[in-house]
């Protein structure tokens, strides 16, 4: 059998693999990698195996494959670049037949493997030929040269063809008995398909004046043809030569002047989770140039950012720029030392141009589906409007630039969920970030980032479970920066420690897929809901005196977080959008606010 596969880097880059399964040991074999094979036969003596394969331009051969190596032993001439569909094997394994399409129609070609010396059995016409089979000096084939489709052989010593079935809705997939007495096939009739045999006698078969030139046009067609709206100008239209219509010219594709196509617009949520962005999406009639501008939202420091992202995706790696202006909005210790009374929140204002490389690799070869990305980026930030009383003296500010690298590395196994599924039913995800300032300058800053779910199964269908868990640590002393890992749900401010571990469960399950509409305004497709707990615990090194007037000491200091709720959301279509969205609201208590709290959602992100 063949198995269509995609490369891991160009989506476009199809591959049609071979694989070879063993009936008594349960082994898959996979052969030919990284080709494009179709129409595969195993021969009588499973030895050998008959593909056709397809290069990128196109030329199409018959290809002889050792059926245990995957070895190519023979590739079979084809001058005329015919398209070869559907080839089989003798019983003897010394001949092979096939359907061949050429510009000309369609024929079959008796083909010895050995020598590549064909011969055409039939008259090459506009005559739909399918399923051909060797048998003693026949070859049977399916055709609807008829009206209706049948099964048909042609001697291949006289050339002389014949009708071997008469049914009177279709007949398809012959095969013959390993005694060569009766012949099965698959017979159409009104109440369905059945399998039914039939005696192999080439006596009763019918015998044709000459091969078919044409298919004979559908009993039931025409009548049906002159019933619909229009039908005169159809019919004039389908018996007019193809060359009748219109002629498009043909120009120089020029991949500058059409790098810029708004195609869609719509909402993308981050990898981790944190933030979601809604805007304008262009791409290029290539999928090569792609370009973003819109507004993201930040869930961990609640702050809006706008932005402007260029993609070329015509190299291996992925080259990317992104421009943002946004906020920033973070609580930690400034001075370090007693009193303790230095943690404070403060916002404030940033311009960041980001530029590297990603590497987006497809890894999915089962119903898992299967992604790595790689990035690596450059990072200048200029920061605005930071409370003065709050910096740190050699801070990042609009004279002081930060220039840093930003490197990533991101996983994701999931199992493929049904329309009803409202989240992954199986898999894992894993997200590591590391940034840091490695080119001497006077600011210095570092973080480490990970965060790894694992999706299980929940008590009911549909149901699902996720653990999540993440570690970030971070030299702040004269910077921090934006969270690599989730903070606890509930809580409404983003406290920088110097590490902080995190852990939750989540348990989604439906409640009901209500299908309410409200004209053509809103289409509620189902309710949902999640109850979650969410742990955590930061700590800082903070200068404290053991005794007073004693010396200085640093000190680790540690804060707990407790967060449990429920996110109650319904997923719905404004204004028969194809592109569904989902709002709703969370009601939680946090541990460290000692109360309980209602937020409002938007695609699973707090606002």
């Amino acid at each position: 059998m063949a198995r269509v596969s995609a490369g891991p880097r160009w989506g476009q880059r199809i591959y049609s693999e071979l694989k070879v399964l063993d009936l008594k040991t349960g082994r898959l074999t996979r052969l030919g990698r990284r080709q494009r094979y179709a129409a595969a036969a195993l021969s009588p003596n499973g030895e050998l195996i008959v593909a056709v394969r397809t290069d990128e331009a196109y030329h199409h051969a018959l290809v002889i494959i050792d059926a245990t190596t995957g070895a190519v032993v023979r590739t079979l001439p084809n001058p005329h670049n015919d398209f070869y569909q559907q080839p089989r094997w003798s019983p003897s394994s010394q001949a092979i037949v096939a359907v061949a399409l050429s510009a000309a129609g369609k024929t079959l070609q008796l083909i010895e493997p050995n020598s590549g010396l064909t011969v055409n059995m039939l008259p090459v016409a506009n005559v739909n030929l399918a399923n051909p089979q060797l048998w003693g000096e026949y070859v049977l084939y399916n055709s609807p040269q008829s009206g209706v489709d049948n099964i048909y052989a042609v001697n291949y010593s006289t050339h002389q063809t014949y009708q071997v079935t008469n049914r009177p809705f279709g007949a398809y997939h012959a095969a013959v008995s390993p005694d060569g007495q009766r012949l099965a096939l698959h017979d159409y009739r009104a109440t369905g398909a059945r399998v039914v045999e039939l005696p192999l006698d080439p006596s009763r078969w019918l015998a044709l004046p000459a091969p078919a030139q044409a298919d004979a046009p559908e009993p039931f067609a025409a009548a049906l043809a002159a019933g619909e709206p229009g039908a005169a100008r159809i019919t004039a239209l389908l018996a007019s030569p193809d060359s009748s219509g219109p002629r498009y010219g043909v120009r120089r594709y020029r991949p500058l002047a059409h790098a810029f196509r708004v195609f869609s617009y719509g909402v993308v949520q981050s990898p981790s989770g944190n933030a979601v962005s809604v805007g304008l999406r262009s791409q290029d009639f290539l999928s090569t140039t792609q370009l973003f501008a819109g507004l993201s939202y930040d869930q961990t420091e609640r702050t809006l950012a706008a932005t402007g992202a260029l993609s070329y995706q015509g190299r291996y790696p992925v080259l990317d720029v992104e421009a943002t202006y946004g906020g920033r909005n973070a609580t930690r210790y400034f001075d370090r030392a007693l009193p303790l009374d230095s943690l404070r929140g403060t916002q404030w204002q940033y311009a960041r141009l980001l530029a590297g490389v990603r590497l987006p690799l497809v890894l999915t070869r089962s119903k898992y589906l299967q992604a790595l990305t790689v990035s690596a980026y450059y990072l200048h930030e200029r920061v605005y409007n930071y409370t003065a009383t709050l910096r740190s003296l050699s801070e990042v500010g609009p004279n002081t630039p930060l220039h840093a690298v930003q490197t990533s590395l991101g996983y994701a196994s999931q199992l493929k969920q049904s329309a009803r599924d409202v989240a992954p039913r199986g898999g894992a995800t894993l997200l590591a970030t590391y940034r840091t300032t490695p080119f001497g300058t006077a600011l210095q800053a570092s973080q480490v980032g990970v965060q790894a779910g694992v999706y299980l199964l929940g008590l009911a269908k549909h149901h699902a479970v996720r653990l999540r868990g993440g570690f970030q640590y971070q030299q702040q002393n004269q910077y921090n920066f934006t969270a690599a890992i989730s903070f606890p749900r509930a809580e409404t401010s983003y406290v920088s420690f110097d590490r902080l571990a995190v852990g939750s469960i989540d348990y989604s399950l439906p409640l009901a897929f209500v299908h309410w509409s409200l004209g053509r305004v809103l289409y509620v497709q189902r309710l949902r809901a999640t109850a979650f707990g969410d742990f955590a615990q930061g700590s800082s090194v903070v200068g404290l005196r053991a005794t007073a007037g004693g010396p200085v000491v640093p000190t680790r200091l540690y804060q707990d977080y407790q967060n449990y709720g429920a996110d109650f959301m319904a997923l719905f279509n404004a204004f028969h959008l194809r592109t569904p969205l989902e709002a709703g609201v969370r009601v939680a208590y946090s541990s460290y606010q000692r109360a309980w709290v209602v937020q409002p959602l938007a695609f699973s992100v707090r606002l």
